[in-house]
């Protein structure tokens, strides 16, 4: 990891009349998703989080919302149609987020789905995760945060490794931890020069995030490039893409969602309820 000073089913629908790149070489996740991580860096805001997620296009998904109002009423996240997880969670009653990166590793056999761990997170963080009980999950990082800080669970199939990320603004993609990679080399140190957020919790998303939104647009286009933040690309014959993104602010008593469909539109960021407010 680098380091620097509506409810309706949802696809990017502008993805479609794209032309794509091609398909990367052999051994090469298939998205990059990624997570960019001020921590320490404000007063009221101690962990302030931008992730872009990138999937498929045929798979279907649901933005962020109160999906699991029995299992978890008091948990917004978005919603994977095909497997039920999550990738990106918030509990606003603790204040407590989850989040997770796919990694390429791949078991053989029958598994289990990798995004019903950031509900588990949420529901029991004291939970010690080992070898033993992830042996049925492909690879990925699990990230966990609070107030406290970030801590990131990382797998790759055989090993677990775990870090509470220091002070700082920092960049993950599914490469892991202590890894670097070109979206990151050319995308963190702009956010690095960017002033921090103040995600109040009357302000608009615009006002909250501020630059954060314009950089998280990428200039407004899709690119195949390996650097790109908005990435699209043909892969096995389908089109994947950077789907959506959000902007996350931990405070010890507050925290603010606010979530994107169409990340390359500044304009169209919208902030999430809590589901405890109704």
């Amino acid at each position: 990891m680098a380091q620097y000073l509506p409810q309706a089913t949802t696809r990017p629908g502008d993805v479609r009349g794209h032309r794509l790149g091609t398909r990367r070489g052999a051994g090469e996740c298939l998205s990059v998703c990624t997570i960019i991580a001020a921590l320490g860096l404000s007063p009221q805001w101690p962990v302030l989080l931008a992730s872009v997620r990138d999937e498929s296009v045929a798979r279907p998904w649901q933005a962020p919302a109160a999906h699991w109002p029995e299992q978890h009423p008091q948990v917004i996240g978005g919603l994977d149609l095909q497997s039920g997880g999550t990738w990106l969670a918030l509990d606003v009653h603790q204040h407590r987020a989850s989040f997770l990166v796919n990694r390429p590793e791949h078991l053989a056999g029958k598994t289990r789905s990798r995004g019903e761990l950031p509900l588990i997170a949420l529901q029991a963080p004291a939970q010690r995760w080992d070898a033993d009980s992830l042996s049925q999950y492909n690879g990925f990082i699990l990230g966990l945060a609070d107030a406290n800080g970030l801590v990131l669970h990382q797998w790759d199939t055989r090993t677990l490794r775990s870090v509470h990320l220091g002070k700082g603004l920092h960049g993950l993609c599914y490469r892991g931890i202590g890894e670097d990679h070109p979206r990151l080399a050319r995308h963190l140190p702009r956010f690095a020069a960017s002033p921090l957020p103040r995600p109040l919790a009357t302000a608009s998303p615009a006002q909250a995030w501020g630059r954060w939104l314009h950089l998280l647009a990428d200039g407004g286009q899709y690119s195949s490039a390996d650097d790109a933040l908005m990435w699209r690309r043909d892969v096995e014959g389908g089109p994947w893409a950077s789907q959506s993104a959000a902007c996350l602010a931990l405070g010890k008593q507050q925290s603010r969602l606010d979530f994107s469909a169409s990340p390359l539109d500044p304009t169209s960021w919208r902030n999430l309820p809590s589901p405890l407010s109704h």
